[in-house]
């Protein structure tokens, strides 16, 4: 996929997205889409976008959880969902969307990924623009729409990327790591920049998490323009992941651990920052 067929994407994405919120209702606003991915594989994209759409849901935001990543279905197993109908099974016009999202633990609505057949690599651009037209037209029942990407370096990403409010990249100390996300973020970077771009460091302590952010932020402005947001950081929690392990429910009680904490913290930084795009767009346009 060149350059030029990528701005052009990202352009009739973002326009399809904008005018699919007005055309569905002129009183009620699109969801905000936000997009968890990374570098690389094994990073924990997975269960960060569970937990950050459950902590979504403490705060009482209605959620749709879609698992986007091509080859696997971890959302529903972490989530303990058992549904027919797949992600590939909506983009493919085999169901709606609607018929597609199935209930999850604590309210949560979850459409589920790839663990029964992979996505086709071989999706068109036609296919994602009904999806994401679907997608905008959930405002009856959802706030925010959190997508699950896993390693953002495919095509299928690149569409997701260009569609989303917000692009959160869940990074490690790891050189590979590191490697990976300035990677996937110069692929995915286009002239017209459809989303923030907040990076997370997960598995690390404070002082570390700010040592990556600064290598990768600098890199990002010296040779993309990009000013990266800082989204926090996330420290090694065995107990945590035991939890998650263990299936739900996981976050349906305050936050005590430092990862949960942390989690709070994050969701607690987006929500707002949505929330305040939103009033500032519908000041924009008068309404």
């Amino acid at each position: 996929m060149n350059d030029i067929n990528m701005r052009d994407q990202a352009d009739k994405l973002r326009n399809l997205a904008r005018k699919s919120a007005v055309d569905s209702s002129f009183d009620t606003p699109c969801p905000r889409m936000i997009v968890v991915g990374g570098g690389k594989e094994g990073i924990g994209t997975s269960t960060l976008a569970v937990n950050f759409a459950m902590e979504a849901r403490r705060q009482e935001q209605r959620v749709v959880l879609v698992d986007a990543h091509p080859t696997r279905g971890d959302v529903a197993k972490l989530c303990h969902v058992d549904h027919p109908w797949t992600l590939s099974d909506v983009l493919t016009g085999q169901c709606s969307m609607v018929e597609g999202i199935a209930p999850g633990p604590h309210g949560l609505q979850i459409l589920s990924g790839a663990q029964k057949k992979p996505l086709s690599e071989d999706l068109t651009e036609f296919t994602y623009r009904r999806f994401f037209n679907q997608l905008t037209r959930l405002n009856d029942q959802a706030d925010l729409i959190i997508v699950d990407i896993g390693e953002a370096a495919s095509d299928a990403a690149t569409y997701h990327w260009n569609a989303a409010d917000l692009v959160c990249l869940i990074t490690t100390p790891e050189t590979s790591s590191v490697m990976g996300t300035y990677a996937v973020i110069k692929r995915q970077l286009t002239e017209n920049q459809p989303a923030d771009v907040r990076l997370i460091i997960n598995h690390t302590d404070g002082k570390a998490a700010s040592d990556v952010f600064h290598r990768i932020s600098r890199s990002c402005q010296r040779f993309l323009g990009l000013s990266l947001l800082q989204g926090g950081a996330l420290p090694t929690d065995p107990d945590f992941h035991r939890a998650m392990d263990a299936g739900p429910p996981w976050t349906d009680q305050t936050p005590t651990t430092p990862v949960q904490l942390a989690i709070q913290q994050i969701v607690t930084a987006m929500i707002a920052e949505q929330n305040s795009r939103m009033v500032t767009t519908d000041m924009a346009s008068g309404t």
